[in-house]
Order: C-alpha cells, then structure tokens, then sequence
C-alpha cells in the first residue's frame, strides 16, 4: 500500500512539473514573440547639450532602468504597452510621464530636455504621444523630419532676423488637414521646424507687420523629401510668377544642405506701399 501511495504520489508530482514545464515553455513562446518597440531617448538641458548618466527608469509590463551614454542617448527595447517615466540627473528637474504608450513598429526617437532645478515635472503619456508637430509638453518632443529654413535678403544674400514664416500643408478630400504652423528666424536668419510626416508643403514669408516683406521665393507646393534629401534654394522666376525681385550677385552661389530650405525676400518700397489699400 506504502509502496502504491508513492508511485501513485510520484505519477501526479511527474504530471504537475509536465504541466508547469508546458505553461514556462509557453509563457516563454509568447514573451519571445511579443511586439517589441525600439526607440532612442536623448537627454539634453536647456541649451542643447547633452547630459550624460541620466537615469532612465520605464515601469509597465516590465521595469527597465538605464543610463544615457558618454554622448547623452540611450537605445532601449520594451514590449508594447503602457510605461511610467521617470528621467533625471542630479541638478536637473526629472521629468516624469506617466502612461507613455509604446506601440510603435519602427524606431522612435524621443527628445528630452531638462530644466535646471530640484523640483519634479509631471505630464501625462497622452499628451506625448499626440501627433502634432511638437508635442503639447515643453520639455518632450517625439522626432519627426525636420527642416531648418534659411531667410535670406535677395539683394545681398544677408539673413533677415525676427521674421515669422508661416508653414501650411496642401490637402486634398482624401487627407485630413494638417494644421500650419508658425516659426520665427533667430539672428541669423534661421528656423527650425518638425514635420508631422513628409508630406508635400506651402511656405509663405510673412513679418510681423505683415508688410514689411516682399516674397522673393515660389509660391509653389514644396518637395519635402528633395529638401530632406538635397536641400532647396527657392526663386521665383520673374515674368512666370509676376516676380519683383532682382537677385543679387552674391544670392546665385547661395547653395542649401539637406534638410535645408533657402528662401528669399526684400523689404517693401515706399511706392508699393502707397499703393495698398489699408482698411480702417
């Protein structure tokens, strides 16, 4: 009888591990084929420069910690899902977010800039990975291609400061409307911006008064992939596109860069603007 209870005993022992090995191996199937998204985070400060060491803690599905490299990034994997982020570095505020979806099938990268301070920012992960341009958060911007703008005087090729451009992208009934954009030019006659995708864009130069500036560049829809790929210097041909500019020697060795959109425009005269009819 002893002997009966132990191989019975042992029959149900040997049943209850093929069973767990089973489930293990299955459990083990399922991790190894689970979605997984890779993405590179970069950690800055306020001036662009990268902080090195900063501490990366994702907590989801999994908890992961890691630490920006000697150049201030970190390339990190995780399964799909929802996460809990916490980015810091002693001296700097840490950014957290909470509930950052993760579902993405192609590398992302994920901008981080840190303000100087002991105090602590919390966002929402809703809020980061909204589809705009630049996210709604100041201190996270998700990568999109980006284009930098170089504003130049057509009559010498100086760049033209504190001028707003105002970017706005062509759709047809089969798009939804993306929304435009403004950025403004720095001191040296440039602006940066980030594309929602690389799809076909309108330019159009305005300044602050909305007068001061004379368009010197087509008016014609964009390639965004030749300026992602080659760079664009923008003229407008005189007699094709009623153009009242007169290009200087200096503007036709102007070249761009890729990623770059050279645009062109001269002030307004005093005739042109008598001209205008202004409504009261």
């Amino acid at each position: 009888m002893a002997d009966q209870a132990f191989r019975r005993s042992l029959f149900v022992t040997t049943i209850l591990l093929s069973v767990m090995t089973v489930l293990s191996l299955a459990q083990d199937s399922a991790s190894s084929t689970a979605p997984v998204s890779e993405f590179t985070v970069i950690v800055t400060d306020q001036a662009g420069a990268r902080i090195t060491q900063a501490e990366l803690t994702f907590k989801g599905g999994i908890t992961l910690t890691a630490h920006t490299s000697a150049i201030g990034y970190a390339h990190l994997s995780l399964p799909y899902g929802r996460y809990d982020v916490t980015i810091g570095c002693r001296g700097f505020k840490a950014l957290r977010i909470v509930g950052l979806l993760v579902e993405s099938a192609k590398p992302e990268a994920l901008n981080v800039i840190l303000q100087v301070g002991p105090a602590w920012h919390d966002f929402p992960g809703e809020s980061v990975i909204v589809p705009t341009i630049v996210s709604d958060l100041p201190n996270v911007v998700i990568e999109r291609p980006r284009i930098t703008i170089r504003l130049l005087d057509v009559r010498n090729g100086k760049p033209l400061p504190n001028q707003t451009i105002t970017v706005t992208f062509p759709h047809d009934e089969h798009a939804s409307r993306l929304p435009s954009l403004e950025v403004k030019t720095g001191v040296d006659g440039t602006a940066v911006f980030y594309l929602p995708q690389a799809s076909p864009m309108l330019v159009n130069v305005t300044s602050e008064a909305e007068t001061d500036l004379y368009t010197c560049s087509t008016r014609l829809s964009t390639d965004v992939e030749q300026v992602l790929t080659d760079g664009l210097v923008s003229r407008c041909s005189k007699g094709v596109q009623a153009c009242r500019c007169k290009f200087g020697k200096a503007v036709s060795a102007i070249r761009s860069v890729p990623g770059e959109l050279v645009l062109f425009a001269r002030p307004v005269t005093r005739g042109e603007r008598s001209r205008w009819h202004v409504c009261e």
